[in-house]
């Protein structure tokens, strides 16, 4: 596992748990707005990862008193080819398990939630299909599965496994036109059963060294003024009622 990072304690990313969350290194997406490029691109920086999942695991072993559960995200912690086991690890300890995932490997997250190694998934809802390619910053032809697919066989996967969940998407206002949000709202009720998850709203907030300042996938993001997010909220919460803005 190619952890580049941990944080020993979270009071916010792991619902009702007290975490700890490591950082993984490695995605194939190239979301324009996306706050971790060491994580996407590593071969444009160059980071101490040695021994840094002993480091976790004995971070584990020493806490696990006092913390309730493990939040493993990226990154896109489902690359990693050793996570099935870092998870049995994680297990042993008596923790439960939290995986942040963008949606792009539905086999694995099906293997892992079939071993009972997950206990809850926040999926990455990028955007409507329409402008599904423009908010992970690829083109079609740059890869050879439909990405678009791909998130609502994850989707799918994790709806089947009755594991609990939550949907969440970054708004950009270049790529997240007001009725594209309005049509990901109608979206997921014809995807869901009546009982829907959790649909967290965040707004893109500016800072130093997003990835479109390295790749410039888009010309220009910037992010909706907060009321008018508010106003988003509100009529979206018509259409999908589990509707939160974060």
């Amino acid at each position: 596992m190619e952890i580049i990072d941990f944080q020993k304690i979270s009071l916010q990313d792991y619902p009702d748990r007290i975490s700890s969350i490591c950082y993984t290194r490695g995605c194939p997406l190239r979301c324009p707005y996306c706050h971790n490029p060491s994580l996407v691109l590593p071969n444009l920086f160059v980071e101490d990862i040695q021994n840094q999942q002993g480091k976790f695991m004995d971070h584990l072993e020493r806490r696990k008193a006092m913390i309730e559960g493990v939040v493993i995200s990226g990154g896109e912690p489902l690359i990693q080819n050793g996570i099935a086991k870092l998870l049995e690890e994680i297990k042993t300890l008596g923790l439960s398990i939290k995986i942040d995932t963008n949606g792009m490997y539905s086999s694995k997250l099906e293997e892992l939630l079939a071993k009972g190694l997950v206990d809850y998934v926040a999926l990455d809802y990028k955007g409507y299909k329409e402008s599904f390619y423009r908010a992970i910053g690829i083109k079609p032809d740059e890869v050879d599965y439909r990405p678009y697919e791909e998130w609502k066989k994850t989707l799918n996967v994790i709806e089947q496994s009755g594991v609990s969940y939550e949907l969440r998407t970054t708004i950009v206002k270049e790529i997240h036109a007001l009725n594209q949000i309005m049509a990901m709202g109608e979206e997921l009720n014809r995807l869901l059963p009546k009982e829907k998850p959790p649909w967290y709203l965040q707004t893109y907030e500016r800072s130093e060294g997003v990835l479109n300042e390295i790749t410039l996938a888009e010309p220009k993001i910037s992010s909706y003024p907060k009321e008018e997010m508010e106003e988003i909220t509100k009529k979206l919460r018509v259409i999908f009622p589990a509707i939160k803005l974060r």
